[in-house]
């Protein structure tokens, strides 16, 4: 049984206004693989992305074009057509998409913003903890791809699928690393008493805290770290406090 014969009446709709009606027609970038989160972010960044107090999260716009992964188990690892098909909750959405069309149109716009993903290295990873939207994006990515299939003008087809939504952004990787393993010692065995928040949110001008008795009554240890102080830290705070 082919893909399109696997699909139900609102999916064959669907896939029908992008002029799919067989497996023949589906384009090739339907069956790209949906990158995987958890092995294309280290342990430290994914450490860090877990908790807003270290990682930034703002409003940006993103195009689909740069949304190529999940932290979704059940579509991680899954071409894009083969995540269409398996969607959670498909008739809703599908029945949503058609009745309201004027919903991705807020999306857009910045009028609604419940969307969520991580940026790495240009690309986007759809994201649970800042809002997700995997089915609502994986239906959006699938448009997209037909119609960049047939569009002579990229430009202006990612401008039209430019979406608004919640980013959230790690330091760097080594960095991060740093961050962990300043606050759990060997490793994540035991925890060093101390907690490393962003001190601003302001991805433009990253600033971190060394704080102490946090959450309850945090004491400010050391402030307006930089991006280079926290790639020092050793030296910069572990040795210092050693000779104390």
């Amino acid at each position: 049984m082919g893909l399109i014969d696997k699909a139900g009446p609102l999916e064959k709709r669907f896939l029908s206004e992008l002029g799919i009606n067989s497996d023949n027609e589906i384009p090739a970038s339907f069956f790209e693989v949906i990158k995987p989160y958890s092995k294309n972010f280290s342990e430290a960044e994914q450490f860090c992305l877990n908790d807003y107090h270290i990682a930034f999260t703002g409003t940006f716009k993103f195009s689909m074009d740069k949304v190529v992964g999940t932290n979704h188990s059940r579509y991680a690892g899954h071409t894009w057509i083969d995540a269409f098909i398996d969607l959670d909750r498909k008739d809703k959405l599908l029945t949503l998409y058609f009745e309201n069309p004027d919903y991705y149109e807020e999306l857009k716009s910045g009028n609604i913003i419940d969307l969520g993903l991580v940026l790495k290295d240009g690309e986007y990873y759809i994201f649970d903890k800042v809002g997700g939207g995997n089915n609502r994006m994986i239906l959006m990515k699938l448009k997209y791809l037909a119609l960049k299939e047939k569009s002579l003008d990229k430009e202006k087809l990612d401008e039209e699928f430019s979406f608004c939504g919640n980013i959230r952004i790690s330091p760097p990787e080594e960095i991060a690393k740093n961050i962990f393993y300043f606050m759990f010692p060997n490793g994540g065995y035991r925890e060093s008493g101390y907690q490393i928040l962003n001190k601003s949110n302001d991805i433009t001008n990253p600033l971190f805290q060394i704080v102490t008795n946090y959450p309850n009554d945090p004491i400010i240890i050391q402030d307006a770290i930089t991006y280079e102080e926290l790639s020092h830290l050793e030296e910069n705070f572990v040795d210092k406090n050693k000779a104390k």
